[in-house]
């Protein structure tokens, strides 16, 4: 579940229009990166970014440069390459790649090039986290009351810094190559309390008090909450216009259903809409006043007579007053 501080949202399914919390947002704090992708046999749990379990989601390895001794880690990732886009979670380092290069699994890279190219241009830009889930922090094995490592996962965002509350406030934790916070003699006296409290800031400059946690190594606390939504209109994706927002379609290819977040900056008429690859209109989502926002909307790979459409390349095109959006989709047998 989402915070019940999240933005506002209204979730559309068909005709149907839900309406969710609202509150207001920070700016998003976008990165982005331009290069070439290449793709490799990942295995779940090896990558450089120590998450004990990443095999449920398409992963991607960072070029050092991006990778930041792993500022990038837990991230998620959207990448365009030349036969459409993909969504990602950075895992991995790939000491290899050169600035703005991602190494993609076998499954992500085929979402966005045939795979016999090998290596192809793409561009990509860091979005929030697809999945519905709290944070967590786990404690690495082997800590100890003088000598404490912790890793924030699941986070909406990255995460930016961990701090440690001890006797005089809060103290800054040393961030490792390997996404580990380490809290030890050098940054507060020990021992170290149990249990304690974090604070973990993620990128936009959003801040999270975790208290409770308890010393003891391998254990796996879970937060309760998650960081707010973002403003996706304060930060959009290069090429985007300001007045509206289109986040690519997740998942991407689909088979049952994908789901198409959007964002305006004012109220007004707003068309949301699906063309096939010849660019005939096959599927209307959205036809109507809407207010300015943050809204989803739910494809499940019909066309508006209600029929099953052919496995290929479709385009989401969004339209508001004179601005428009656009991004593509796979549709899967």
């Amino acid at each position: 579940m989402r915070p019940a501080f999240a933005i506002l949202r209204f979730v559309i399914i068909g005709v149907g229009l839900i309406a969710a919390g609202a509150a207001a947002a920070a700016p998003c704090a976008v990165k982005t990166g331009s290069g070439f992708a290449t793709f490799y046999s990942y295995v779940a749990g090896t990558g450089a970014c120590s998450f004990g379990d990443d095999s449920a989601t398409p992963v991607a390895a960072a070029n050092p440069v991006d990778y930041a001794g792993s500022e990038l880690c837990g991230s998620w990732v959207e990448v365009t390459g030349p036969l459409g886009s993909a969504v990602v979670r950075v895992v991995d380092l790939c000491p290899s790649c050169a600035a703005g290069d991602l190494d993609l699994d076998a499954t992500a890279f085929a979402s966005i090039a045939n795979p016999a190219a090998g290596r192809v241009p793409i561009t990509w830009h860091t979005i929030e986290d697809p999945l519905e889930e709290n944070v967590f922090v786990q404690i690495r094995p082997g800590s100890n009351a003088f000598f404490l490592q912790v890793q924030p996962f699941a986070t909406r965002y990255g995460v930016a810094s961990v701090e440690y509350l001890a006797a005089g406030g809060y103290v800054t934790a040393r961030r490792e190559s390997y996404n580990y916070f380490t809290i030890d003699g050098s940054i507060t006296p020990t021992p170290l309390a149990s249990p304690f409290t974090l604070r973990v800031t993620d990128v936009n400059g959003q801040a999270m008090a975790i208290p409770g946690i308890p010393l003891s190594g391998g254990h796996l606390h879970p937060a309760g909450q998650q960081f707010p939504a973002c403003d996706l209109l304060a930060a959009p994706a290069p090429g985007t216009p300001r007045a509206v927002a289109l986040r690519t379609p997740w998942p991407n290819p689909l088979r049952r259903s994908t789901a198409l977040e959007f964002a305006l900056a004012r109220d007004g008429d707003v068309s949301l809409r699906l063309y096939d690859a010849g660019g005939r209109r096959v599927r209307t989502l959205v036809s109507g006043a809407l207010p300015a926002g943050t809204h989803r909307a739910v494809w499940d790979g019909l066309d508006d007579a209600g029929r099953r459409l052919p496995s290929g390349l479709y385009f989401c095109r969004l339209a508001s007053g004179g601005d428009v959006d656009q991004r593509r989709v796979v549709l899967a047998d």
